[in-house]
């Protein structure tokens, strides 16, 4: 008899402390609710593909024809207010091994860095990556369609509120 008291206190401190549990998670809830509410209020970051410089075969060296995409880029940042950030993505076409491709793009990658950080751009804002030969433009046969595929592209980065009269196309 003493056993089943034992056991039917022990369910009852249970049962209460579940009880209670529900109240504060309940309570807890409400205000994780509210701070979520809020979150989705705030509006997501925008990615604003800005430029494509193009490469020679088997080179990163930023030919002065592509000199405008670089500007362009300034151009856009010089439109913003508040933090932007910049991702600069390295591609190669299709010719030589996925490593040396890898390399190559985040060769192309450090050259346009190299240029924006020259021209005044804070080095600490600016990362770059490589897929190589992997998310190539076009299924390039030829070489003249292989030229698309060598290439940097620039993306800022920043916040909805940070624009000033930027077109987002």
């Amino acid at each position: 008899m003493l056993k089943r008291i034992s056991i039917y206190a022990f369910s009852f401190i249970q049962l209460t402390a579940c009880s209670n549990q529900e109240i504060i998670s309940q309570q807890d809830s409400s205000r994780k609710n509210k701070r979520v509410e809020s979150s989705f209020n705030q509006e997501e970051p925008i990615v604003k593909k800005v430029a494509m410089v193009n490469f020679e075969f088997n080179s990163s060296k930023v030919h002065t024809h592509e000199m405008a995409n670089i500007e362009q880029t300034l151009s856009t940042l010089n439109n913003m207010e508040g933090d932007a950030k910049i991702l600069i993505k390295g591609h190669t076409d299709i010719l030589g091994s996925n490593e040396y491709n890898y390399k190559l793009g985040l060769e192309r990658a450090k050259e346009v860095k190299k240029m924006l950080v020259d021209k005044g751009i804070s080095s600490k804002d600016v990362y770059i990556m490589s897929f190589g030969e992997n998310k190539p433009l076009i299924d390039a046969r030829d070489w003249d369609e292989r030229y698309v595929n060598r290439r940097a592209t620039t993306e800022v980065i920043v916040d909805s509120n940070s624009l000033k009269s930027v077109s987002m196309n």
